[in-house]
């Protein structure tokens, strides 16, 4: 019985044991992290195997361990043998780092193209709007804003531990005993909305960003 190295990925890390059979000289040359070395041979007398988990047997390609595996299994240990081995695993480490090496050369590509335009305009809304006060620690400065990270900001001036998103709350509260339905009306407050102003918004399936004509305004 076999197992790929996606699959192992899934599996809960302290569920199953990763054994090493190769040589001292392969292993020299890497190691799967967390894997334990004992020859195929000393499996079952060794102090180091826990047969209440499941035994994921790994050699340099798959070969070997499979014969492994397969010995212990008719021996009663849940037992399998990592498909493809230690080159396997090497293989999709590779893998791994070069999509995410993509990733961060299209984030800083993007990052290239639109920051100039985007960060003064926000840097313009943040002077003229006057988004950032300076705070009560350390000289530090935080935007007040309304959203859920900021109910124990300790950073307002509006009372002791008070942010604007509790400041919201409490006057909805207030205003709600003389109307209602206020809240609703807040939220149907969006229904007219000109697109113009909306960052992004998504329609018939199709999604459109103000970037898409960012330039030709």
């Amino acid at each position: 019985m076999e197992i790929t190295v996606k699959d192992l990925s899934l599996l809960e890390k302290d569920s199953y044991q990763l054994i090493d059979i190769r040589s001292e000289v392969e292993i020299a040359h890497g190691m799967i992290p967390g894997a334990i070395s004992v020859s195929a041979e000393k499996i079952e007398e060794s102090q180091e195997i826990d047969s209440s988990k499941k035994l994921v047997i790994c050699c340099t390609r798959g070969q070997f361990s499979k014969e492994a595996a397969q010995r212990l299994t008719q021996k009663g240990f849940d037992a399998v043998s990592l498909s493809g081995g230690y080159t396997a695993w090497l293989l999709n480490q590779m893998q791994e780092e070069k999509e995410s090496d993509i990733s961060k050369d299209v984030e800083q590509s993007l990052r290239k193209k639109f920051r100039k335009n985007i960060w003064c305009r926000f840097t313009k809304a943040i002077n003229q709007y006057e988004l950032v006060k300076e705070g009560d620690c350390n000289g530090l400065h935080f935007i007040q804003c309304a959203c859920i990270f900021t109910d124990t900001c300790t950073t307002c001036s509006n009372e002791e531990n008070r942010s604007k998103r509790v400041e919201i709350k409490e006057l909805i509260k207030e205003m709600k005993k003389t109307n209602p339905f206020v809240e609703g009306n807040i939220f149907k407050s969006v229904e007219n909305v000109n697109l113009d102003t909306v960052i992004a918004y998504k329609t018939e399936g199709v999604r459109y960003n103000f970037l898409d004509q960012y330039d030709s305004v």
